[in-house]
């Protein structure tokens, strides 16, 4: 609304403009006349002055310059009328595009402001220029998050669509599942007894072979921990041997089941 008050002030200050450039131009046109028709009027005084003291003829030619100045005087008026007619003629036809371009710039969706001199319109610009990168870098920053957000939904639904055309004994586990299965697996005395379970009787395929993985982690370290014994046993002494074997014997008799 302000740029198309704007624009009409604009358009009034050319048709003003415009008016007023005619109206000099046919005051000028009007006042050249009125002075060439009062030079004539001057001089045919001047002359009359001059052959008054003469015969009746010059009398009779001064008589008939004056209808041949009227004349003259007509003519020329009805040259200014119309010129003054044209210059109206031009002014309204001057007028009449101004205002179709006005109406034109005032119904146009995206008018171009009128530029504006001073610094304040500079630091608008800068503002507006400012503004406008800031939105473009933001749009961007909007379009790489959503490519980002969509791969990421691609790569989640191709990998959703594999888990579903996976049998159930070859389905994926979550790390819940391991956590918890480890922790039934290493508990004394009782984590064997589970892992033997879980390397039997589970449909699924990977909870079998962690469970399976622990037992065969079991069983290396029973045989390492039989060799070391073996070792220990020969390479202690014999003393220190009775002692051991004296302490396992108070050890059983203290058991009693």
């Amino acid at each position: 609304m302000a740029e198309e008050n704007k624009n009409l002030s604009v358009a009034d200050a050319i048709l003003a403009e415009t008016a007023d450039l005619y109206e000099d131009e046919v005051d000028a046109v009007a006042e050249e006349v009125v002075a060439d028709v009062r030079e004539e009027e001057k001089k045919a005084a001047e002359k009359s002055s001059e052959k008054s003291s003469e015969d009746v003829a010059p009398a009779k030619r001064s008589s008939a310059f004056v209808p041949a100045l009227k004349e003259k005087a007509s003519e020329t008026a009805a040259e200014v009328e119309s010129a003054a007619s044209s210059a109206a003629t031009a002014v309204t036809a001057a007028a009449t595009a101004t205002a179709a371009e006005v109406s034109s710039v005032a119904s146009a969706p995206a008018a171009t402001p009128v530029p504006e001199a001073g610094p304040a319109f500079k630091k608008s610009e800068a503002v507006a220029a400012i503004e406008a990168k800031e939105a473009a870098k933001l749009e961007r920053k909007n379009e790489r998050e959503e490519k980002q957000a969509a791969k990421r939904n691609a790569k989640r639904a191709r990998r959703q669509a594999l888990i579903d055309q996976c049998p159930k004994e070859y389905k994926p586990v979550a790390t819940s599942t391991f956590f918890w299965c480890g922790v039934l697996c290493y508990l004394p005395i009782l984590g064997v007894i589970f892992t033997i379970i879980f390397s039997i009787f589970p449909i699924n395929k990977n909870i079998k072979n962690y469970a399976r993985a622990v037992l065969i982690g079991y069983c290396i370290l029973l045989i390492v921990t039989m060799i070391l014994c073996l070792i220990l046993f020969f390479v202690t002494p014999t003393a220190t041997k009775n002692e051991i074997l004296a302490a396992i014997q108070k050890i059983k008799g203290a058991i009693k089941f």
